[in-house]
């Protein structure tokens, strides 16, 4: 669909959604919640957890979840989104909630799930460094991969993803 976005695609969009729709609760989705909220969008995530942020502490997701609903963000937690169908004007998304199914109309998708590590073009299956199961090249504690001489950073080594990690 051209109206499912990763978060790329909403850096260079050049036109507020008015209805956005995360899927994703995590650092990248809830910041881009945060700044289209600010922007006057309204704003719903999607997740299939019972809480946001499941990887930080509780009591920082919890306030982190309070600020927003401050800001106008709307949550549909422990909830699938089931169907994504073009409208002429957006997408309309059926989401599987603990209260039934839901439809909700938006001017666009954030996909917010997370990033792949990008080793398409590597050829690793000429060599002999060990991936793992979501494809990342395996590295120990000073980033060297199983090969001798060869080190792995950045978004090949399926470590976190953030900036300050890259500037690190």
């Amino acid at each position: 669909s051209k109206n499912v976005y990763s978060s790329t695609d909403l850096l260079v969009k050049d036109k507020q959604l008015k209805e956005l729709v995360i899927l994703g609760s995590g650092p990248i989705g809830l910041e881009f919640a945060s700044m289209y909220a600010q922007f006057g969008s309204h704003v719903t995530i999607i997740d299939k957890s019972s809480k946001i942020l499941g990887h930080f502490e509780p009591e920082i997701a919890e306030q982190a979840k309070n600020d927003l609903e401050e800001d106008g963000v709307s949550f549909l937690l422990e909830s699938n989104l089931t169907g994504v169908n073009d409208t002429l004007n957006g997408v309309t998304l059926t989401i599987s909630t603990p209260k039934g199914i839901k439809n909700i109309q938006a001017d666009g998708l954030l996909v917010a799930t997370g990033r792949k590590a990008n080793v398409t073009d590597l050829h690793l299956e000429r060599t002999s460094i060990k991936t793992g199961s979501h494809g990342e090249i395996l590295v120990n504690d000073i980033l060297e991969t199983d090969a001798k001489d060869v080190y792995a950073l950045g978004d090949v080594n399926g470590g976190p993803q953030f900036t300050y990690i890259s500037l690190d």
